[in-house]
């Protein structure tokens, strides 16, 4: 099965690094990486099913959101990838 491509904006890569640095402070290494994974899958999940996303136009034109673990990754379809945003 083909993988649809996805990218994480420079924002949702900071928030990424914070999600990571509080879950490893308060937690353990080892259970970033596992909510790492839950992450990941999610966003490729969404990568290869957007209509899965709601719509939230009143935050970002043409932008869809979908909860993924204790988060929301916001999202915009583009041409061949979606771009996640947060």
């Amino acid at each position: 099965m083909h993988k649809s491509k996805y990218k994480l904006s420079k924002l949702a890569q900071a928030h990424l690094h914070k999600i990571k640095n509080y879950t490893v402070t308060n937690f353990s290494e080892m259970q970033w990486n596992a909510y790492k994974d839950t992450l990941l899958t999610g966003f490729q999940m969404l990568a290869d099913n957007p209509a899965v996303g709601r719509s939230c136009n009143d935050l970002y034109q043409n932008g869809f959101y979908f909860p993924i673990g204790k988060h929301t990754a916001y999202f915009a379809k583009e041409d061949s990838f979606i771009c996640m945003r947060p």
